[in-house]
């Protein structure tokens, strides 16, 4: 039902704006594009996963398919818009694929609160709570947002111009692949660590490949949301974790014009939280240790209020984390058990006094902030 596509970015007007993983989080979307000053000029490129993992799907996906009907927008396809779209068509065609249509359901509405399947089902008076609700209703669902799921099933695989090419995943191999025939769309909209890879391969890419998917702070020894130039590769990483962790910033791309030298390329972020101003100077620590995905398994050496000490248990390294990056409930644990955490870090920032820090969390230690896309410990005092 999805089959790959390519499409050419025509546009020589204004400026090209571009960003990824938005999620269902339309307000960080209309808040990142006021920062930019979005005007009729620019054109804005959407580099997958408008959908999921936020609280308003559907208002978004509404939002970014009006901005394409004015040609102020581009959208490529991601993972999790191609899964949306073939899982409800797979069980509408196989009925017996409801218990897993209707676990997804669950686990989303466990983990986010909604998700894009149940909003579609209320917006229709439904509740999606029983396999039964959903093989009776699956088809009206499916009729009823015939044009959101036309737009989802018209998305190009990727978008290219002369010096870029932009896919949710990253390319399977290099560019050489794309002149081929059979080329499986999923692999380009689904490749984890795909920087990291492509260094291993020793892959530099004619073209830059812009990319989202894997989020940024996943990268590195430091937690950072900020996109990420590398220039061994020619890739750009731009997905800041906007719905998946709770740093996470929705970041823009600013494109002079559309094939600009990579130098001349910015960018914002938006993240919607509270902001202190600091009024004392902290030095960052030297050997901060961070712990990322997928090696996120801790044992719990001390639990002190809202704060933790554990040891990775990969490296045996200790750090303090608050309470809540505990997969597990704080309440449940003693020392010495093992849980996984929530991206962490015992990097202590480096802040002059005046500057704005964006505040992740504050407990009895001290905040948990992010300064510049940077997330660390400000021990400091502050207003």
């Amino acid at each position: 039902m999805y089959s790959f596509k390519r499409m050419n970015i025509e546009h020589t007007k204004g400026r090209l704006l571009v960003t990824s993983d938005i999620h269902g989080h339309i307000e960080h979307l209309k808040a990142v594009l006021q920062k930019a000053r979005f005007d009729g000029d620019d054109l804005l490129l959407i580099v997958g996963d408008m959908l999921d993992k936020g609280p308003k799907s559907l208002e978004t996906l509404r939002y970014v398919m009006k901005l394409c009907a004015e040609g102020r927008a581009l959208v490529t396809m991601g993972n999790v818009d191609y899964l949306r779209l073939t899982s409800i068509k797979y069980t509408i065609d196989n009925p017996e694929n409801a218990q897993n249509f209707l676990d997804y359901i669950n686990y989303m509405n466990e983990w986010k609160g909604t998700c894009f399947y149940k909003e579609l089902f209320n917006e229709i008076g439904i509740e999606p709570s029983s396999t039964e609700a959903i093989t009776e209703n699956i088809v009206a669902v499916w009729e009823h947002f015939k044009e959101e799921f036309d737009f989802i099933k018209s998305l190009p695989t990727l978008a290219e111009s002369e010096k870029y090419i932009f896919v949710h995943g990253g390319i399977p191999h290099d560019e050489s692949e794309l002149q081929s025939e059979c080329k499986d769309a999923m692999k380009y909209l689904k490749s984890d660590a795909f920087r990291d890879s492509a260094l291993r391969k020793g892959f530099r890419f004619d073209r830059q490949v812009v990319c989202g998917h894997w989020p940024v702070l996943n990268y590195g020894e430091r937690l950072c949301c900020s996109p990420l130039f590398d220039s061994a590769t020619r890739t750009i990483s731009i997905d800041g974790g906007c719905g998946l962790v709770r740093e996470g910033q929705l970041n823009l791309l600013i494109f002079p014009s559309v094939d600009c030298e990579v130098e001349d390329i910015e960018y914002i972020w938006y993240d919607g939280f509270p902001t202190v101003t600091a009024l004392q100077e902290q030095e960052e620590s030297k050997d901060a240790f961070s712990i990322s995905w997928p090696e996120n398994e801790v044992t719990l050496i001390s639990l002190k209020g809202d704060v933790a000490e554990v040891e990775h248990n990969a490296t045996g390294k200790r750090l303090l984390i608050t309470a809540d990056a505990l997969w597990k409930d704080p309440s449940t644990l003693k020392n010495g058990d093992v849980s996984r955490i929530r991206q962490s870090t015992d990097f202590k920032l480096s802040v002059n006094v005046d500057d704005t820090l964006s505040v992740i969390c504050k407990t009895s230690a001290g905040l948990l902030a992010k300064k510049n896309g940077v997330v660390g410990w400000y021990f400091g005092k502050y207003e």
